[in-house]
């Protein structure tokens, strides 16, 4: 049991640090799906321009994935790194 109870808890303190780590993009994944009004809006409420997805992807990124100049220029507008 004791056993048990030691794996149990060094897997919580291995996956604990992840879970709290894991970034989410709400802005790089609207630029991923090209979705113009949720951009704005989000925009518009002041959400992280350079807020990376798990693999790294930002939003002016994808601007420029998708060759989306107006995107891009949104993007730049509200301070995106480049």
């Amino acid at each position: 049991m004791r056993t048990l109870y030691g794996i149990a808890l060094s897997a919580a303190a291995l996956v604990l640090p992840l879970a709290l780590f894991a970034a989410r993009s709400p802005l790089a994944d609207a630029a991923m799906e090209g979705d113009k009004a949720a951009l704005q809006s989000l925009i518009a409420r002041k959400a992280d321009v350079n807020a990376p997805q798990l693999d790294g992807a930002t939003a002016i990124q994808w601007a420029a994935y998708r060759d989306d100049l107006a995107m891009a220029d949104l993007l730049i507008a509200a301070h995106s790194n480049l």
